[in-house]
């Protein structure tokens, strides 16, 4: 879902959103229950199997795509109170019926501390190109392997290189 989606992108790999519809009076209402678990970041990219571009390269490659992908659109902005309440998603009791969300306080994050799977895919196909632009027409990055700490709140991710034979 979206929703979930939207919390995996700030740090809450684990968020789980379940929702329902409940009847009432004059209509019904949708009812959201986000369980976030804990904030994780990301605390260090490695790669093996890598000759010709240094673990650097590529994590600078790896940067350079999550900030193009999650950095660049407002995703982690802030988002004002003045603003909510404008669009009326304070949740503020109008009928006397329905109680305020709690709101939760602003996270700040920076793109290259979370792990987002489809953001991760696309950095792994620009680095195969990379490769590829350098002679290695059969090289293949693999899926990520994800090492979380006991608590669940820091994550280590190595990412198996393949590089082939050089045929330029």
């Amino acid at each position: 879902s979206r929703l979930r989606t939207h919390y995996q992108t700030r740090g809450f790999h684990f968020a789980r959103v379940d929702w329902r519809v409940l009847p009432e009076r004059d209509g019904r209402r949708l009812v959201f229950r986000i369980r976030s678990g804990p904030q994780v970041e990301v605390t260090r990219v490695t790669f093996t199997g890598n000759r010709h571009f240094t673990d650097r390269d590529l994590v600078r490659q790896l940067e350079a795509v999550l900030d193009e992908s999650l950095g660049s659109s407002s995703l982690f902005d802030p988002v004002s109170d003045d603003h909510v309440r404008d669009v009326g998603l304070t949740g503020e009791v109008i009928d006397g019926s329905r109680p305020s969300p709690r709101r939760h306080p602003v996270l700040l994050v920076r793109p290259s501390q979370v792990y987002v799977a489809h953001v991760y895919e696309q950095a792994r196909l620009h680095m195969e190109s990379l490769y590829v632009a350098a002679g290695y027409l059969e090289a293949r990055l693999g899926e990520p392997q994800l090492s979380f700490s006991e608590d669940q709140s820091r994550l280590r991710v190595v990412i198996p290189v393949d590089e082939g034979p050089r045929t330029m």
